[in-house]
C-alpha cells in the first residue's frame, strides 16, 4: 500500500495483485578493491573467489531468499544496500557481485576493478520489471508513466 508503481530488479514470482512487464536489464559483474588480493590475478576461477570473503546484497524480508544464488565462498558478510558493500570492497574487506550502476563511479576512478573469470566472460544480466498494483486504478498520469516506461530499453 505504499507505492502503486516501482521499478526493480526482476523476481521469480510477484505477489498476488501485482502486473509487471520486463523494461530492460541491469549488468552484475565481480568486484574487488584494486588492493584485494583477488585483484593480482589475471583471472579468477571458483576456487580463487571461495578463498575470500564474499559481501552480498540481502534483503530485509526473511521470505526473500533469491542471494542464495549468488553465494560463491564460505566466507560471507551480508548487507542491505549493495552501496555499503561497494564501500566495504573499497576498504578492501571482500569481493562482491554487484550491479555496475552500483559501482560505476569506483571503476572509473579506479578504486574497484572488475574480476576476469576463466568460466564466464561477460557480466551476467538480470532483467528490470515495472510493476504496479492492480488493487486500484493508476489512472491517466500512472498510465502515460507505464506507456513511457515500456518504451524503455534500460542496459
Amino acid at each position: 500500500g505504499r507505492a502503486d508503481m516501482g521499478i526493480m530488479l526482476e523476481q521469480e514470482n510477484y505477489p498476488q495483485g501485482f502486473k509487471f512487464r520486463g523494461i530492460g536489464h541491469s549488468r552484475r559483474m565481480p568486484v574487488c578493491s584494486k588492493n584485494h588480493p583477488l585483484a593480482q590475478l589475471e583471472q579468477v576461477d571458483h576456487s580463487d573467489l571461495r578463498q575470500y570473503r564474499q559481501l552480498i546484497p540481502k534483503s530485509l524480508n526473511p521470505e526473500d531468499t533469491s542471494h542464495n544464488a549468488h553465494i560463491l565462498s564460505p566466507k560471507v558478510w551480508y548487507a542491505e544496500s549493495p552501496f555499503v558493500i561497494a564501500e566495504l570492497l573499497c576498504a578492501g574487506l571482500g569481493w562482491a557481485s554487484l550491479h555496475e550502476s552500483v559501482v560505476q563511479e569506483e571503476l572509473e576512478n579506479g578504486d574497484l576493478i572488475v574480476l576476469k573469470r576463466v568460466y564466464q566472460q561477460d557480466a551476467s544480466m538480470q532483467g528490470i520489471d515495472v510493476v504496479w498494483t492492480e488493487k486500484k486504478a493508476i489512472g491517466p498520469g500512472g498510465q502515460w508513466l507505464l506507456d513511457q516506461l515500456f518504451q524503455l530499453n534500460i542496459s
